[in-house]
């Protein structure tokens, strides 16, 4: 995708989530965790210049997401 874009000059951001916690069932995989998830975004953005969105669920993980990794986050 990254180079698609930038071939063709358009701006691009990677949107991912490491919590996802709109899930059918209670049981369902929710993700990585806040730790891994932001650490594996975090390698995302470095390796390929990327802008990073990300979801946040909790009042307490926009701080975090935001100093580590996110460059938007949405509620």
């Amino acid at each position: 995708m990254k180079d698609i874009t930038d071939e063709l000059c358009i701006p691009y951001t990677f949107k991912a989530a490491f919590d996802k916690a709109n899930r059918t069932a209670i049981s369902s995989f929710r993700g990585p965790g806040i730790e891994e998830g932001l650490r594996i975004l975090k390698k995302e953005k470095d390796a390929y210049s990327l802008p990073i969105c990300t979801d946040i669920h909790e009042p307490w993980q926009e701080e975090k997401a935001a100093a580590t990794v996110a460059d938007i986050h949405v509620r």
